[in-house]
């Protein structure tokens, strides 16, 4: 009788080891989820339109600001797109260096710096509206006379 009462103890001490494990492993879990930041999201998982925030709080006062706020560029970037966006600036541009970061190819590269300039809507010397667009406002500018020709040739001649 005292062996199983002994042998009862141990089993115990050891389901109390195993519960104390397990009350301490979802303590830690708790905690990292609450530190844990969740990401913006730009657009809507329904309906795919721009979000935009209509609440910030501190954490520290719990003040409240209500109103619509618009999003930065880069929180309507996808997350593939924002990754790109820091290796290319980690990398101060320099596709080689990109391209051994993210082991992938000079083409891939070029594409991955168009579809960024696309998401953040900044135009570039490739972009044919963009050219038409400089051509427009040069003409403009030159008949205004706020260039002179000169300043026009240069402008153009950088197309």
């Amino acid at each position: 009788m005292f062996e199983k009462l002994i042998k009862l103890i141990i089993r115990l001490k050891k389901l109390i080891k195993t519960i104390d494990l397990f009350n301490f492993m979802f303590k830690i879990i708790s905690e990292k989820g609450d530190k844990m930041k969740k990401s913006i999201i730009g657009y809507c998982p329904i309906c795919h339109d721009k979000l935009v925030v209509k609440t910030l709080r501190c954490n520290h006062c719990d003040t409240e600001i209500t109103g619509d706020f618009t999003l930065n560029p880069f929180d309507y970037l996808s997350k593939e797109q924002l990754d790109f966006a820091l290796v290319f600036i980690k990398n101060q541009g320099n596709i080689k260096n990109i391209e051994k970061d993210l082991g992938i190819s000079y083409p891939t590269v070029k594409k991955n710096i168009e579809d960024l300039c696309l998401a953040l809507n900044i135009k570039t010397k490739t972009d044919d509206s963009y050219e038409e667009e400089l051509r427009e406002e040069t003409k403009r500018r030159l008949k205004n006379g706020e260039i002179t020709f000169e300043d026009a040739e240069r402008i153009l001649g950088d197309l």
